[in-house]
């Protein structure tokens, strides 16, 4: 399986490490690799996610990290 982040998607990230970092840098570190830790179990395991209940479509699946939701196709 290929993982690949959407320019907006990059962009989000990066807006909410930032957001942390402000009050706690550890927070922000803890938080980014909490995100790309449950991402990496994408490569072994793609189907781990639900299937988003708006779109009924067995390839468009999310995971939900803390308070976060990340959409992801299976292809």
């Amino acid at each position: 399986m290929k993982i690949h982040f959407t320019t907006q998607s990059k962009s989000d990230i990066a807006e909410i490490v930032e957001y942390f970092f402000q009050d706690n840098p550890q927070e922000a570190s803890n938080w980014a690799n909490s995100l790309f830790d449950s991402i990496k179990q994408l490569y072994n395991f793609p189907e781990i996610g639900r299937i988003v209940p708006e779109y009924s479509e067995v390839t468009i699946r999310e995971i939900i990290i803390g308070l976060y939701r990340i959409v992801y196709n299976v292809w």
